[in-house]
């Protein structure tokens, strides 16, 4: 049966699903808490005539107001149209005018100051909602500025949403220079949840680190979403920093992170952890992540792979790189060197990494050879390495 919004959310009542590390005092929010929390929001935007297909523009920063509202919106059968609160007017109005919102949540203090945000939906006669963690009631509000066309709707009824019901819109840039509407419906979005739980056997003892906006599909789906399936839990800072990146990674016992190659380039420049924590994997998505930056990050935060290979009995070296895959763009190559009169086959190799390893981690080749060439102290230099045994696999002339 296809799982919609609320029945994928798969945590365990008392665990841990969202920290949100503010400072000095982080929020910690169990699944029970998250499920209420949304329900209770659900029923604010159903009291103000929000119902099945009616736009709701979220126009805040990642926080844990953002995770109510987003799934408050798809629950009650709306259509959660996230947008980055960074936009100027002019980028606003495009968005709201396109998905038509009938709200659009800011943050706390917005309405006041007039922010860009208000202004576009004010152009469009769209209900202005300020939305935020209020500490003394120890609730999501939903502070309504401007009812606009809500005004005189009357109250809806708690909706329960269809796994064919549209519960996102994003935008993508087409052939054309004008932005290009993509609705997904709660089945597209919990398949997708589906596939990167298995992909990456993700569990509820994982915990990510979640730097990817969430107006964007890489955070909200890899980051947030799947999490939820898989009964982990993340931790949302407000954005990315990248020197308190590693410091709340460590303090609050994240074990993953997924993000774009230009933060996985930022990490890498700034000082590495010290110890250096528990990390399961790093996921690299939507654009290319080069070689070197594939290397940096194995070399710098360690590659588990190699830790693993080294222990089979028959192994005397062994290293990981990455190769040319047709259908993924990379997969994962490993070369060997095994000790002396010890014999060891390809498939034998890979079983025996697919019993101590997520599926993801087993290398798609195996390249056995007799030495590994070293720098002067010893080390194996891993791209040359990756050069030597990749000309291997270039067909040779036919004479």
């Amino acid at each position: 049966m296809a799982l919609t919004l609320q029945t994928a959310i798969k945590g365990a009542g008392s665990s841990t699903a969202v920290i949100i590390p503010s400072k000095p005092n982080p929020l910690t929010v169990t699944y029970n808490d998250l499920i209420k929390e949304t329900a209770s929001f659900q029923q604010k935007l159903a009291a103000i005539g929000i119902t099945e297909g009616a736009p709701v523009s979220i126009a805040t920063v990642n926080s844990y107001e953002f995770i109510i509202s987003f799934l408050a919106a798809s629950w009650q059968r709306g259509i959660a149209a996230p947008l980055n609160p960074a936009y100027k007017q002019d980028e606003f109005e495009f968005y709201i005018e396109d998905v038509k919102s009938a709200i659009v949540l800011v943050p706390r203090g917005a309405y006041q100051s007039n922010a860009p945000a208000v202004q576009a939906a004010k152009k469009f006669n769209a209900a202005i909602a300020e939305t935020y963690w209020d500490p003394s009631k120890k609730e999501v509000a939903l502070d309504v500025k401007e009812l606009g066309q809500l005004q005189g709707k009357p109250k809806e009824q708690i909706l329960k949403p269809e796994p064919s019901d549209v519960a996102l819109v994003l935008h993508t840039s087409g052939t054309t220079s004008r932005p290009k509407v993509v609705p997904l419906t709660h089945a597209n979005l919990t398949r997708t949840m589906s596939n990167i739980q298995k992909t990456y056997e993700l569990t509820d003892k994982d915990r990510t680190m979640l730097v990817m906006p969430l107006f964007h599909v890489h955070g909200l789906l890899c980051g947030l979403l799947a999490p939820f399936l898989s009964g982990g839990s993340m931790i949302v800072p407000t954005k990315f920093s990248a020197g308190e990146f590693w410091q709340d990674f460590a303090a609050h016992k994240a074990n993953w992170y997924t993000a774009v190659p230009t933060i996985h380039q930022i990490l890498l420049k700034n000082p590495t952890p010290n110890p250096l924590p528990a990390i399961r994997f790093i996921r690299s998505c939507s654009s290319p992540l080069s070689p070197t930056v594939f290397h940096n990050l194995e070399k710098t935060y360690k590659a588990p792979l190699d830790n693993v290979l080294t222990r089979h009995p028959a192994v005397s070296e062994a290293v990981s790189f990455a190769i040319p895959d047709d259908m993924y763009g990379q997969d994962i190559g490993v070369a060997v060197v095994l000790k002396s009169g010890e014999k060891l086959e390809q498939d034998e190799l890979r079983k025996w990494i697919a019993d101590k390893l997520a599926k993801f981690k087993v290398p798609k080749k195996v390249y056995f050879t007799e030495t590994m060439p070293k720098t002067a102290t010893g080390k194996i230099q891993r791209r040359i390495v990756a050069e030597i045994m990749q000309k291997q696999d270039v067909p040779k002339a036919k004479l």
